[in-house]
């Protein structure tokens, strides 16, 4: 039931990543994939107003970033919609291992694969 489509919201995933595109939280490039876990850009930190623009509601204080080659499409899901998820599971997502090697040990026990795609985490 939880990995149905009603649980799911197939969008892009941002996080950092080292040069072999492992998790990092303090160096390294802006990766995102798209929601089949293909790259679709990898940028520098200070390169993120060339990559990422904010859309404004009405109804609300909140900002909407979403990724400017796509464009706003509006709050939907999809590899057409150009919202993200920058958040502790989106981060796994948009890696393709671990750096250490404690913690590549229990990337690999849970399905993921320096040599094959991962299972998306949903």
């Amino acid at each position: 039931m939880i990995l149905s489509d009603v649980f799911t919201l197939p969008t892009y995933s941002m996080g950092l990543v080292d040069e072999q595109n492992r998790v990092n939280f303090y160096d390294g490039m802006v990766r995102v994939v798209d929601p089949e876990g293909r790259e679709f850009i990898k940028y520098a930190p200070h390169e993120y107003t060339q990559v990422i623009a904010e859309h404004v509601e009405p109804w609300t204080y909140l900002k909407f970033p979403f990724l400017k080659k796509i464009g706003w499409k509006g709050l939907v899901t999809g590899k057409d919609s150009g919202i993200y998820q920058a958040t502790p599971l989106s981060r796994l997502n948009a890696a393709d291992g671990m750096a250490t090697p404690q913690d590549r040990r229990i990337w690999f026990r849970s399905g993921g694969s320096a040599a094959a795609p991962k299972p998306r985490a949903r």
